[in-house]
């Protein structure tokens, strides 16, 4: 008679068999996925280090001229932070606060159009005109460069001192020089907000934007902003019930220090993947031992 037990052990053997291959190839999977992810944030690890290094040095160096118009296509996350130096008119009354959340808590970037003094634009640019006479701008337009003046509370967006901060200045104040850094405006994500402008609603620093609002040539705004640390003659006024030093809007609070979280993320996919070979090397060298039948293991009756 044949030996039942040995029967469903052979029956449930093949899918035993089966499941173990396909847990091998699982963990092998994981173990390639996570040293990959774990590689990766190594790579982000050095760049991020290397993006510190390079801001810290661009805004610490000397204020330099804007860049001219025949580069701002080729301008790019290695000019971000630049500092710069500019003069022109400040169009104060062209104001447009932008959502802000920082430090100081939520509110406004109060930003305005700058017509710079003198055209950053190359000679082929401004001697080209045919290309004028497309765009309808004369070569002779102002280049603008939008200025973030500084941060504003809440609070001030509807008050009177707000109405002075965006009403036009006094011819004489109207010339400024502002230095400050060079920013490009954020690329757009899934989770960011769309400007409203006939709604008068900003929630992007977008050049071309702010300029169209404002009955501004395009063709002539630059792509990138300044967020001013400075403004001379200055454009701004004292907090209520603070010193000399507390003032609307508030300029210098441009974020400098960026997350580095990268080593943290690395070893915890390391981690992983160590637990992952962990799993690998038990299942390919003890599980077969435990699972095989020891010398005195009792044998079915025979037939």
């Amino acid at each position: 008679m044949p030996d039942t037990r040995s029967a469903a052990g052979a029956a449930t053997a093949a899918p035993s068999k089966t499941k173990r291959w396909a847990l091998l190839a699982f963990l092998s999977l994981n173990t390639l996925l996570f040293c990959s992810l774990g590689s990766w944030q190594v790579q982000r690890l050095g760049w991020k280090k290397d993006l510190i290094a390079r801001v810290q040095t661009r805004v610490q160096a000397s204020p330099e001229a804007p860049p001219a118009a025949a580069q701002w296509p080729q301008l790019g996350t290695g000019d971000e932070y630049r500092r710069l130096q500019l003069t022109g008119q400040l169009l104060t009354e062209r104001s447009v606060p932008v959502y802000a959340n920082t430090d100081l808590g939520p509110g406004y970037w109060l930003m305005a159009p700058l017509q710079l003094a003198s055209q950053p634009a190359d000679a082929s640019t401004n001697t080209n005109t045919s290309a004028n006479a497309s765009t309808g701008v004369s070569a002779a337009t102002p280049a603008v460069v939008w200025i973030n003046r500084g941060f504003i509370p809440t609070a001030m967006r509807h008050s009177p001192d707000y109405a002075r901060l965006s009403a036009p200045a006094a011819e004489a104040e109207r010339s400024v020089q502002v230095t400050g850094l060079l920013r490009l405006p954020p690329r757009p994500h899934w989770f960011s907000r769309d400007n409203r402008p006939a709604e008068q609603r900003w929630y992007q620093r977008n050049p071309a934007e702010l300029s169209a609002a404002q009955a501004l040539p395009t063709q002539v705004t630059a792509p990138y902003f300044v967020d001013a640390q400075q403004i001379e003659p200055s454009h701004t006024l004292p907090a209520a019930g603070g010193s000399a030093a507390q003032i609307w809007p508030r300029p210098g609070l441009t974020q400098l220090q960026f997350r580095n979280n990268h080593l943290s993320y690395a070893l915890t996919w390391f981690t992983l993947a160590l637990l992952n070979i962990a799993a690998l090397i038990y299942l390919l060298l003890f599980e077969p031992r435990r699972a095989r039948p020891g010398p005195n293991s009792r044998r079915g009756p025979a037939d």
